[in-house]
């Protein structure tokens, strides 16, 4: 880059430690949302991430497509049915950069839509999940207390810890890429496991799946799934 942005930390009273985005020398303590002076550039530090009562998960939702329009928000997902119970827009550009309007709900400019959002995650205690790791080229992972494996012949995904289990079935998914399907086709791939993360303390663990395409003019179909394990 010819220029190194200059970032404004968005906290409540607290600066994140490391001004390296995207690459933290460790895991931060906190999550939060850093706005770049220009807009199009802000990201984010410590997500996803659980609150401290594990009730809710903190998710990014970014997009951008070719034509250079992309947009940047934060939503909060409540664990036990998936159901989102806050969702805040904060930057979206157009295709030349410039910066669209969005609903003032939260905040009449960006700056003040991720003050209010970095005050939800200090309100709820936040704190980012771990990422479980994937053990050799087997859909397994192992961490944060945790142990999963998917079976992609059957969807069936279980993952495993001291406070229980949690199971679940992921149907395929249809490929809605145009530019890798033929005219006139359709076509049925089982759901990629993407990620998984968990927290041991709240036994909250974070599903992200779904299908990763080969072209890069195609944005990667993406879900998420919350979930607690039980006995």
């Amino acid at each position: 880059m010819s220029r190194a942005p200059f970032l404004l930390l968005i906290a409540v009273g607290l600066l994140c430690p490391s001004s390296a985005v995207g690459q933290p020398s460790s895991r931060p303590s906190r999550p939060l949302v850093i706005l770049d002076l220009d807009p199009a550039g802000t990201s984010a530090v410590g997500f996803p991430a659980v609150a401290a009562d594990g009730a809710s998960v903190a998710l990014v939702e970014s997009a951008s497509d070719l034509s250079g329009a992309a947009s940047f928000g934060v939503s909060f997902v409540r664990v036990s049915d998936g159901a989102t119970i806050l969702e805040v827009p904060i930057t979206a550009v157009d295709q030349d950069g410039r910066a669209r309007r969005l609903p003032a709900t939260h905040g009449r400019t960006a700056w003040a839509r991720a003050r209010f959002v970095n005050a939800e995650l200090a309100r709820g205690g936040y704190r980012p999940l771990a990422q479980l790791k994937q053990i050799g080229e087997q859909p397994r992972w192992a961490g944060a207390g945790m142990r999963a494996r998917y079976d992609e012949r059957n969807g069936k995904l279980a993952i495993l810890g001291a406070r229980g289990v949690v199971r679940a079935r992921l149907g395929r998914r249809q490929v809605s890429c145009g530019m890798e399907l033929e005219p006139g086709r359709v076509v049925r791939r089982p759901a990629e496991v993407i990620a998984v993360h968990g927290d041991a303390a709240t036994g909250v663990a974070l599903l992200t799946y779904g299908l990763r395409y080969a072209s890069c003019m195609c944005n990667d179909d993406v879900a998420h799934l919350p979930a607690r394990l039980s006995r």
